[in-house]
């Protein structure tokens, strides 16, 4: 994980706001940070892993990371399956 980039005063307030511990919140700030340091070849091929791992089947992966990545946070153009197995095996 990064090295911490926010302020005491924002956890505790954010803590206080939303009644959870500062750890928790600490917790999730990281989280949120990691996630969203991904290039979107990154987020591909993580969470094609996670996908597969949880015995989804490729064909339905490729589709499933397609409208991912046109909906999520990423400024892309649509991808093709050929361009999300290229992200995953390279």
């Amino acid at each position: 994980m990064r090295r911490a980039l926010w302020d005491a005063d924002w956890v505790t307030a954010m803590a206080h706001n939303y009644s959870l511990p500062d750890l928790v919140i600490q917790r999730l700030i990281e989280e949120f940070l990691a996630a969203t340091d991904l290039t979107p070849e990154q987020y591909v091929a993580e969470r094609h892993l996670t996908l597969h791992q949880a015995g989804m089947p490729n064909a339905e992966i490729y589709q499933v990371l397609q409208a991912e990545v046109e909906k999520g946070r990423f400024r892309t153009r649509p991808l093709s399956q050929r361009q999300v197995r290229r992200w995953i095996y390279g």
